[in-house]
């Protein structure tokens, strides 16, 4: 009697080849070599995305949870969540055109809230938003910092890498800040322990945020 598997590929029934030893056919799990070879075995791209996803109820936003880049927007797959939601949901991306978000939340992947535009569809949507003045320092929502944050981490003399690790910061955000290629408006006022401003004493910054 022959003796028959289910290919665990393409779950046909094949036979046992007649030149393999019982070793072998215990072993055998495909009926070819196409089924069996790696390169044919193509993984779902959006493995694993769900598991980055909290649904607002008030929203409908699918906020992402996940990596982000410094600008607030998701990150997966080495590109933007919601440009891998809609490459991966809805379709291609026609070159000179951007996925644009109708709810204004930069975290959200739901491809409802999602729509094609150029960049002066983004410009003008930005515009019509309220965002056409971005703002700066502790007026953004993103801003980690303080502004009496970032003047104590100007004057820090520390490595710059314990100073990132106190502030939960990157160190290359840390060396922006002292050379003032990032929070540049704020401006460092130089005064001494027990100099007055406006009748108010100074009080120096004498310890650090401990991690």
């Amino acid at each position: 009697m022959n003796e028959t598997k289910n290919c665990e590929k393409c779950g046909s029934v094949y036979p046992r080849n007649t030149q393999y030893s019982q070793k072998q056919w215990d072993k055998s799990r495909y009926c070819s070599r196409e089924c069996s070879s790696r390169k044919f075995e193509k993984q779902n791209p959006m493995d694993g995305f769900f598991s980055h996803v909290s649904i607002d109820p008030s929203t409908h936003c699918w906020n992402w949870i996940g990596a982000r880049d410094a600008t607030g927007y998701g990150f997966f797959g080495g590109i933007r969540a919601h440009r891998h939601m809609w490459m991966n949901g809805i379709g291609d991306i026609p070159n000179g055109l951007w996925v644009l978000h109708r709810c204004d939340n930069r975290s959200c992947v739901n491809p409802a809230h999602l729509f094609l535009g150029t960049l002066q569809d983004n410009v003008d949507d930005m515009w019509m938003k309220g965002r056409g003045n971005p703002r700066v320092g502790e007026s953004n929502h993103l801003a980690k910092l303080t502004e009496a944050d970032v003047l104590a981490i100007r004057d820090d003399p520390r490595l710059q890498e314990d100073i990132a690790r106190d502030y939960g910061i990157v160190q290359t955000t840390v060396s922006a800040i002292k050379t003032k290629r990032t929070w540049a408006h704020v401006k460092s006022e130089v005064f001494r322990a027990g100099d007055t401003m406006g009748g108010v004493v100074v009080t120096a910054i004498t310890s650090y945020p401990k991690g």
